[in-house]
């Protein structure tokens, strides 16, 4: 039980960091979607 605990408290700070960089992935990957569009519609 005393493991679980350890491990939840190094793991628990990692999940909330990947949270946040997902969050900043997919708002620069909307951004780069709608640049390719933009793109396609010139080309």
């Amino acid at each position: 039980m005393s493991s679980y605990d350890k491990v939840a408290k190094v793991v628990a700070p990692k999940r909330a960091h990947l949270k946040e960089a997902e969050a900043a992935y997919k708002a620069v990957m909307t951004g780069l979607q709608s640049k390719q569009a933009e793109l396609k519609a010139v080309m």
